[in-house]
């Protein structure tokens, strides 16, 4: 079939014929030639800002939606941010705002993008981020390792040195509690806790078991703890010390690193045997645990000896 021309008649403001008269001549065509020319292009060009309108439409949803590695680093931050919570007893939780006040960043967006995963934090500001939540920098950056960080130590010896390390004497923190919580089983195990300030705590496993189930090596290590503990009792501005039996389960949560200790240390009621397990005149009136009496008796009468 042949190609047929359709005529029909356009009303077009004057200034308009004129501008295609001029373009006309200067193409060297009619001015039909020019005008149909025109018509084509800007479908063209329609078709073409259209293409550039999605492109550009596609790049922003592409560069907005949450890579993989964004949406593990918010979803362990909003973890974080939930165990924190968890163990803050006072009225103000923290929140991806409050973090950047406190950090002292002006702007709470940044840190409120990097909480719903739209911006990927730079090492350094995850790092940053981890020590003021006090959470482990290695699970944070790449989730290796538990949330919290656990250390395994034990006193230093002589007894002014395991004072000294228990109180971070000579150190320039904010050591506000020392916290002593020995398993309520048959082994007695101990965990030492230090804090500072309203949640920051180093969590320290120890080799020690306060009870009766220790042979020759135990026996020595807690006659140097009960002096220590004596020592530690007569320092004149020491932090708050406050013992503790916890359960089995609430020994493994603590020492899992997954849950924030103040938060077990919260539920739990004061049991004072770290300042009676040394006194003579108290610890016979008192019976924390089966067999409490008679580790008192041994390890105090070889401290005599």
């Amino acid at each position: 079939m042949s190609k047929v021309d359709i005529q029909f008649n356009l009303r077009v403001p004057s200034e308009l014929k004129e501008k295609i008269e001029v373009s006309a001549q200067h193409n060297n065509r009619s001015i039909n030639a020019e005008a149909v020319s025109r018509l084509y292009n800007s479908f063209s060009e329609s078709q073409q800002n259209l293409s550039a309108s999605i492109k550009a439409f596609e790049e922003m949803l592409r560069q907005n939606r949450p890579s993989s590695r964004r949406t593990k680093i918010a979803a362990r931050l909003n973890i974080s941010l939930e165990k924190v919570n968890e163990a803050l007893t006072c009225s103000k939780k923290l929140s991806p705002a409050r973090i950047a006040k406190n950090m002292g960043n002006n702007y709470a967006e940044p840190m409120e993008n990097f909480f719903m995963g739209l911006e990927e934090p730079s090492f350094s500001q995850l790092e940053n981020i981890a020590e003021y939540l006090n959470i482990n920098s290695d699970w944070l950056l790449f989730g290796e390792g538990s949330i919290f960080s656990i250390s395994y130590s034990r006193v230093p010896t002589p007894e002014q040195d395991g004072v000294n390390w228990l109180t971070d004497k000579n150190l320039n923190n904010n050591l506000t509690h020392l916290y002593f919580l020995r398993q309520d089983s048959e082994a007695g195990e101990l965990i030492i806790i230090k804090q500072y300030g309203n949640w920051h705590c180093k969590v320290f496993k120890t080799p020690y078991h306060i009870s009766e189930v220790i042979g020759a090596t135990g026996e020595s290590n807690l006659i140097r703890l009960f002096s220590t503990w004596k020592l530690l009792d007569k320092q004149s501005s020491p932090p708050s010390v406050r013992s503790f039996l916890i359960s089995p389960k609430d020994y493994q949560t603590i020492l899992s690193g997954e849950t924030h200790p103040l938060t077990i240390i919260n539920q739990l009621t004061d049991k004072p045997w770290w300042e009676d397990i040394w006194d003579h005149n108290v610890y016979e009136k008192m019976d924390y645990w089966d067999g409490w009496k008679s580790l008192c008796r041994r390890i105090n009468n070889l401290r005599k000896s």
